[in-house]
C-alpha cells in the first residue's frame, strides 16, 4: 500500500504544515468536525522554517480516515503558506530509525496539559485560526501542487523534524509505550502486574506447552529452554531485525492476544486485576477497536508480570519443570499427556498463593490443552 494509507492501532494521524502559532483549540476545531478527537500532540521548533506539526488521535479508524479525506491538501491555517499535510502516522514499532534529539517540547492531552523542556515558536493562535480556509486543488493531492499522493513519513520527518524531536517521541512510544501513560494509569499498570502474576504464570505454562508440543521438544531440555526464554516478548530479536519487527509497541508477548485484563471485586470486597481468556471465537481486543491507552496498560501488565515470574524462580525454572514432569508422567502413565493445569499447579504455586479465588487456575482450566 502507498505511504500514508495504512491505518494504525492508535487511529493516529500526522499533521504537517501547522504555523508556529497553532494551538490545540485551533486544530481541534478543524478535526472534530469529522469525529471525536481523543488526543493532540503539538511539536514546535523542529523545522528550519519554524513550522510546527502535530499528531492527532481519533476515537475510531473510520473518523480518522474521514479527516484525512477531507483535510489533506484542502485546508490552510492562517499564517501558513501551504495546505495541511494529513496522513496516517507510522505505527510505533514499524520504523527502525535510531533515537535522536530531545524530548518533545510539548504534549497535550484531552483533560490536561503536560509539557517538557522549552519550546520555540509558541504563542497564542490568532483569532479565528480554528476555522481554517478552503484552498483549491485536487482533493488528497500533495501540498505544493505535485499531485503525487501523500508524502512518505521519511519525507515529512526530513522537513519537519530537523532537530529530532518528533523521532524521539516516536521512538519513546515504540519501545516504552507505558512511559506515555498518565501517572494514574501507570500506577494502575504497576499494581495490575502484581495482581496478574498467578494468571500470567499459568498462561505462560500453557503457551510453553503449545510451543513444546509443536516442536516435539517435551523431552529436549535445551529446546525447552529456548522456548521459555522468549515467552515474555512478541519477537525475540526485538527491534534489531528490520525484517521482523514487533507487532505492538513495547514488544509484548503475542499470546496475550488471547486474553483480556479486567478489574474484579473479590469475596473480601477488594478490587484486583484479573487475566481472563477471551470467549471462544472472540476477536482479540487489539483488533476490535479497544482504546489505545487500555491496550498499552494491558500489554504493560502482562509483560511485567511475565518478567517477574521469569526472574522469581524458586527451584526448577519452567523448562526444567516441563522436562521433569513430562519424564515422570511418561514413566508412570505412558500415553498420558502433561496438561497446562497440572504444569501450572506445579510451577505457579508460589505466584498463586495470594489468589483466594483461584483466578489463574480457572482461566487455564477453561482452556485446557
Amino acid at each position: 500500500m502507498a505511504a500514508g494509507t495504512v491505518p494504525n492501532l492508535e487511529n493516529k494521524l500526522f499533521v504537517g504544515g501547522c504555523p508556529p502559532t497553532s494551538d490545540e483549540e485551533a486544530l481541534r476545531a478543524i478535526f472534530e468536525k469529522h469525529g471525536t478527537v481523543d488526543e493532540i500532540f503539538i511539536m514546535r521548533g523542529g523545522s528550519r522554517s519554524g513550522m510546527a506539526c502535530a499528531f492527532v488521535r481519533f476515537a475510531t479508524q473510520e473518523t480518522a480516515q474521514r479527516a484525512i479525506d477531507a483535510i489533506h491538501g484542502n485546508v490552510t491555517l492562517p499564517d501558513a503558506s501551504e495546505p495541511l499535510v494529513v496522513r496516517w502516522a507510522d505505527a510505533p514499532g514499524s520504523r527502525g530509525r535510531e533515537s535522536r534529539g530531545r524530548q518533545p517540547n510539548e504534549r497535550r492531552r484531552s483533560g490536561g496539559d503536560r509539557r517538557s523542556g522549552g519550546g520555540g515558536g509558541g504563542g497564542k493562535a490568532k483569532k479565528g485560526s480554528g476555522k481554517g480556509s478552503s484552498k483549491g486543488g485536487k482533493k488528497g493531492s500533495s501540498p505544493g501542487g505535485e499531485g503525487e499522493g501523500v508524502p512518505s513519513m521519511d519525507e515529512l520527518l526530513q522537513k519537519y523534524d530537523t532537530d529530532g524531536t518528533i523521532t524521539r517521541l516516536m521512538e519513546l512510544e515504540r519501545e516504552s509505550p507505558e512511559a506515555m501513560l498518565e501517572p494514574a494509569q501507570l500506577e494502575e499498570a504497576t499494581a495490575g502486574a502484581e495482581h496478574l502474576r498467578c494468571g500470567v504464570c499459568r498462561a505462560m505454562c500453557k503457551q510453553a506447552l503449545v510451543e513444546a508440543r509443536a516442536a516435539k521438544a517435551l523431552r529436549d531440555e535445551e529446546s525447552l529452554s529456548a522456548i521459555t526464554a522468549s515467552l515474555c516478548v512478541g519477537v525475540p530479536t526485538g527491534y534489531d531485525d528490520p525484517e521482523n519487527q514487533p507487532k505492538y509497541p513495547g514488544n509484548p508477548p503475542l499470546w496475550g492476544e488471547r486474553y483480556r485484563v479486567r478489574k474484579r471485586r473479590g469475596a473480601g470486597g477488594e478490587e484486583r486485576w484479573r487475566l481472563e481468556p477471551l470467549p471462544k471465537k472472540a476477536a482479540p481486543e487489539e483488533q476490535s477497536g479497544a482504546e489505545y491507552d487500555s491496550l498499552v496498560m494491558k500489554h504493560a501488565m502482562i509483560t511485567r508480570a511475565c518478567r517477574a515470574v521469569e526472574s522469581d524462580v524458586d527451584g526448577d525454572d519452567l523448562a526444567e519443570t516441563i522436562y521433569s514432569l513430562a519424564a515422570s508422567l511418561a514413566a508412570s502413565q505412558p500415553g498420558k499427556k502433561l496438561g497446562a493445569a497440572a504444569l501450572g499447579d506445579a510451577f505457579c504455586a508460589r505466584h498463586c498463593e495470594a489468589e483466594s479465588g483461584g483466578e489463574g487456575k480457572a482461566a487455564t482450566d477453561r482452556d485446557e490443552l
